[in-house]
């Protein structure tokens, strides 16, 4: 079952968050502190934690918004406060229809809710005939019996059975008195529902651990306790093994558990390769009874331990992720990872690394949502997987794939890291493609990948797209730093030119292979990066995306498609708008691009690809 959509109503802060379109990958909340990021991750986490127990249950008195439980007493038992839509796929259909039949599902669709009374609610779409059909066939019944629904079916072998020997009839009624289809269907579907664990810093594992509290219940565990629990079980050792009676078996425990916890950590804490887990047993106990686990950390370069709890924060959070998903990583089914803010004390390097280890390690077998407020932890490459958070007056939290209706604060971390990108790649890149704004690069780097699932020509990959923001400024970007770097230009082309690019030409700072103007691709005496897709296509674009709301009636026949639709508005409209919604919603547009549009994008990229330094 892959997660699609959430909603949460009347929790915390939030209302109604909408409708948030969750990625089959990765999703990145983003929002500023405070703005209900983590009343998203826990409301879900609640529809069926991995940790079970009381982490699975809603209580009104603490989660109900306060400012409207009294007004709306009444109406907190129906509340559902988390909504989760589902997509099947082939494995779910298959162990529903091998248990109730094919076709017996109307749509691998579904929806699971969650009530402040704790109850789970399914929205299935259900052929309840398919499944009588199966069960007259399994029972080799007649044909007859083959009626639309199970009520109906019960009646049919009522009217059949004989009561002085009900024989197989009597008895298949019998066990057909309190059967329900979606009951069944339900059951089926409950057992294959991702679980959903949720990490953030209070499940940070403590330096110390008295190994009696190992002991207790897995529902009695605090959440650092937990990940210390999930710690040893990772090592492959448990608590009575630190505290065997022979020293040799004893030091054997302790070797084995820092052996194979320094091997999986370090092999992705990039930061210092000198370290070492050790682990070691305090007898006396101080003041816990018993002895305590005290996990060390070992820096081989100063040849000095420091208790893991004295450790710089990042680290432990790090640390203790990893040692608690790895308890639950090898089940059959994928998990629903929750992370809360992961890595908020993490250099701004580790959390590249930390985004790497989310994308490597994590995303092949598990969809991930994630919350944060660090431009490091947004991948510039991946806009599409962000979903915005902002607390919003009178309204609460509300969740959105739409980052241009946000306020500066909320998409400041979204700027931050593609002007981090811009700032890295810009003067490291050994090629770097220059083009007009941000719009041409959405459109160059989408279809460039669509093109490459194709197997058709897209951009190479060494080419680094620089948005120059706004043709005025080319110019300027090609006179200060043409000379350092290898550029070139993609050129939209207005009536009468570009004259100071071709000054820039004359002069020698750009060589003219790497001055591609767009007309070259196009064909006619002007040109923008619009004007590669098709005039309908980018018109019904440029609608949905709400940048022109008029009919457009009376366009000019002729010219660059960007100055036509400007003409007939007699104003200017905002070029990134439509570009966003391509971006956004590529899995409904890219399918439109005929065959025609996809040639002169590939001619574009082909002609991009021979300037490219050798």
């Amino acid at each position: 079952m892959i997660l699609r959509e959430v909603r949460i109503r009347k929790y915390k802060s939030i209302e109604d968050s909408g409708p948030i379109p969750v990625e089959s990958g990765v999703t990145c909340l983003v929002g500023k502190n405070e703005s209900g990021k983590t009343a998203v991750l826990e409301a879900l986490y609640k529809l069926k934690p991995v940790a079970g127990g009381e982490e699975a249950v809603f209580d009104e008195l603490y989660d109900y918004p306060r400012r409207l439980r009294g007004k709306e007493k009444k109406l907190i038992p129906t509340v559902r406060p988390v909504e989760a839509t589902f997509d099947l796929d082939d494995d779910d259909v298959q162990a529903v229809e091998g248990s109730l039949g094919t076709g017996v599902l109307g749509s691998r669709r579904v929806t699971v809710a969650k009530t402040y009374e704790n109850e789970t609610a399914w929205t299935l779409d259900l052929n309840e005939a398919a499944a009588v059909r199966h069960l007259v066939e399994l029972k080799k019944l007649d044909a007859s019996f083959a009626v639309p629904t199970v009520e109906a079916l019960r009646d049919r072998l009522a009217a059949e059975v004989d009561e002085d020997d009900p024989g197989a009839l009597g008895e298949l009624l019998g066990s057909l008195s309190d059967f329900d289809v979606e009951t069944q269907v339900q059951e089926v579907l409950a057992e294959r529902m991702p679980e959903f664990l949720y990490f953030s810093r209070y499940n940070e594992m403590p330096g110390r651990v008295p190994l009696t509290s190992l002991r207790k219940t897995p529902s009695a565990l605090n959440a650092g306790e937990r990940t210390a629990l999930s710690l040893l079980k990772l090592a492959g050792v448990g608590p009575d093994e630190f505290e065997a009676a022979e020293y040799e078996a004893q030091q054997a425990a302790l070797e084995t558990a820092s052996a194979q916890i320094s091997d999986e950590v370090f092999e992705y804490w990039s930061q210092n390769d000198r370290l070492q887990v050790r682990f070691q047993v305090d007898a006396t106990g101080g003041d816990s009874p018993g002895p305590i686990l005290d996990v060390r950390i070992w820096n081989d370069r100063h040849r000095t331990s420091l208790n893991f709890g004295e450790r710089s924060a990042g680290f432990v959070w790090f640390f203790s992720f990893l040692a608690y998903f790895s308890e639950f990583e090898a089940r059959d089914r994928g998990l629903l990872l929750l992370l809360d803010e992961p890595g908020l004390n993490l250099h701004a390097s580790a959390q590249a690394d930390l985004l790497k280890f989310i994308e490597d390690r994590l995303a092949p077998g598990h969809q991930v949502v994630y919350s944060t407020h660090s431009p490091f932890l947004v991948d510039p490459a991946a806009l599409n997987r962000v979903r915005t958070v902002e607390d919003v007056d009178g309204q609460g939290t509300k969740v959105s794939a739409d980052v241009l209706g946000t306020s500066r604060d909320t998409l400041f971390p979204l700027q931050g890291a593609l002007g981090y990108q811009l700032a890295q790649t810009l003067f490291v890149g050994p090629d770097n493609l220059v083009v007009e704004g941000p719009s041409d690069y959405v459109y160059l780097t989408v279809v460039s990948e669509h093109l490459r699932s194709l197997n058709r020509e897209g951009l190479d990959p060494r080419w680094t797209i620089v948005p120059a923001g706004g043709l005025d400024k080319v110019p300027t970007f090609i006179a200060l730093l043409g000379s350092q770097l290898r550029v070139t230009v993609v050129l939209d082309v207005a009536a009468g030119g570009n004259q100071k690019i071709d000054r820039l030409v004359k002069r020698g700072l750009l060589a003219p292979d790497r001055l591609i103007p767009l007309t070259q691709i196009t064909g006619s005496s002007e040109a923008d990066i619009e004007d590669l897709f098709e005039v309908d296509l980018y018109l019904d674009l440029l609608r949905e995306s709400g940048a022109v709301e008029d009919d457009l009636e009376g366009m000019t026949p002729n010219g660059r498609i960007t100055k036509r639709v400007e003409s007939s508005l007699g104003e200017r409209y905002n070029h990134y708008t439509p570009a966003a919604l391509f971006l956004r919603c590529q899995d409904e547009w890219l399918p439109k691009l005929d065959d025609a549009t996809l040639d002169r994008f590939e001619s574009l990229f082909r002609t991009i690809n021979r300037s490219l330094s050798l």
